[in-house]
């Protein structure tokens, strides 16, 4: 058995559609037994919205850049949170003032706060509308995530944060956003995750990917971009 993990956003799905014959060939993958499964740094509510949509076979789905995994009938079952007391810190964080929005992921709804340049309204997903108030009292979050105007003021403002919380948290800088996870979760650490729980042995992992989010699991498995 083999097992295949792929990126979402920009590798099977780019300009509102999925890029070339994608479901013949997880469909052909799948044929022999092999499984075939998602990693993104999406919220679950996101990302089974396109799986639904476009009737995308999957065995599992890595969230929130490997913090969070799910079996293909959603049970999370596994989830790595970024300490309470650092939820405060990293939203009083320049970069986050600077941020369009703040994607607030855990075990539960997604919730938005929405800056007055925010786009998030434009992607027509469901989420809760919250004050930046309650976001500062949050607790159980998997993933912060920052929007910003162009790629060139998301990749300083990965650096600083890098530079700055680096000892507690690892920023995942993709195109314009930057998904801010515990310190140690990646897609790889996601994937390693995934192995144990299931029992699976790690040299038949095939991994695909487009971003910078992806690097992790491109250069700890047999990966493809």
């Amino acid at each position: 058995m083999r097992i295949a993990v792929s990126d979402y956003d920009g590798t099977m799905f780019h300009g509102g559609q999925l890029l070339g014959d994608v479901l013949g060939g997880i469909e052909r993958w799948r044929q022999g037994g092999d499984k075939f499964g998602i990693a993104t740094g999406r919220d679950y509510s996101m990302i089974i919205t396109e799986i639904r949509q476009r009737n995308i076979p999957v065995a599992f789905v890595i969230c929130l850049n490997g913090a969070a995994i799910y079996d293909a009938d959603g049970k999370l079952l596994s989830m790595r949170f970024i300490p309470d007391s650092e939820i405060p810190v990293i939203l009083k964080h320049p970069a986050a003032l600077a941020s369009l929005h703040f994607q607030l992921s855990g075990t539960g709804p997604l919730r938005v706060v929405l800056g007055p340049d925010s786009w998030f309204p434009k992607l027509g997903v469901e989420y809760a509308q919250v004050t930046y108030d309650d976001a500062l009292a949050m607790t159980d979050l998997g993933q912060i995530s920052l929007a910003f105007k162009n790629e060139k003021e998301c990749i300083g403002w990965e650096a600083a944060l890098r530079k700055e919380l680096g000892n507690v948290i690892d920023p995942h800088r993709n195109k314009t956003t930057i998904d801010i996870n515990v310190v140690g979760v990646d897609k790889s650490s996601g994937i390693s995750e995934l192995l144990r729980l299931n029992g699976w042995p790690d040299a038949c992992v095939r991994t695909i990917g487009d971003g910078g989010n992806d690097l992790g699991m491109i250069t700890a498995y047999s990966g493809y971009t």
